[in-house]
């Protein structure tokens, strides 16, 4: 069976790729991943495009960490 990334051609740097189970509820059982033989890490929050995106789409890290650089930019401008 081919896998769809290699069926559209696409590249996957395994050792970035990291695996979000977006859900409201825990999951009951957690599967294991792996592409190439590299085992995927389950994380709760990533970096995609910029944006850090969380396991309950609620982006609160996101929006912690912007607010975070504005007060340090806006802090640097005031002097």
């Amino acid at each position: 069976r081919k896998v769809w990334a290699a069926v559209s051609n696409m590249l996957i740097n395994a050792p970035k790729t990291t695996l979000i189970n977006l859900s409201l509820s825990e999951p009951t059982q957690h599967e294991t991943y792996s592409i190439k033989n590299v085992t995927i890490t389950e994380c709760d929050t990533a970096k995609l495009i910029g944006a850090t995106i969380d396991k309950r789409l609620t982006f609160s890290k996101h929006v912690t960490m912007s607010l975070k650089a504005l007060f340090l930019v806006s802090t640097q401008c005031a002097n």
